[in-house]
């Protein structure tokens, strides 16, 4: 199993494996994270819920929670659940549970967005 550190962040998250730093874009609703030959896709299906993809392919959903959106909640994928394929490895549930909880599972839109901007900024 590789070692992971995470830096959680729904906007400007980072996750590095075994010291090495994982280049992470984001386009849209999907977080993209690329290591070595594989690329993993976070892609957002609803508010709370998420695919997780290697090379295309479905290899994870997740499903956040309310409280990920909570005023104040620092970690987005903290209460998220994760149900993996078969067909999976420890690297994918090292990058794939590190992508969850960095960025969260789901995407909570512009309404949402914005008044927790505002919440957390006022106060």
């Amino acid at each position: 199993m590789p070692t992971v550190t995470v830096v959680p962040d729904r906007d400007h998250g980072a996750i590095n494996v075994n010291g090495h730093n994982v280049p992470t874009t984001r386009k849209s609703r999907t977080r993209t994270a690329v290591l070595g030959d594989r690329t993993y896709e976070l892609r957002a299906t609803s508010l709370r819920k998420a695919e997780l993809r290697r090379n295309g392919a479905v290899i994870a959903h997740a499903q956040g929670s309310f409280r990920s959106y909570a005023p104040g909640s620092s970690i987005p994928g903290l209460h998220a659940e994760v149900t993996w394929s078969q067909a999976i490895d420890p690297t994918d549930v090292a990058v794939g549970q590190a992508m969850v909880l960095a960025f969260g599972a789901g995407a909570p839109g512009i309404v949402l967005r914005t008044v927790f901007f505002w919440t957390d900024n006022l106060t």
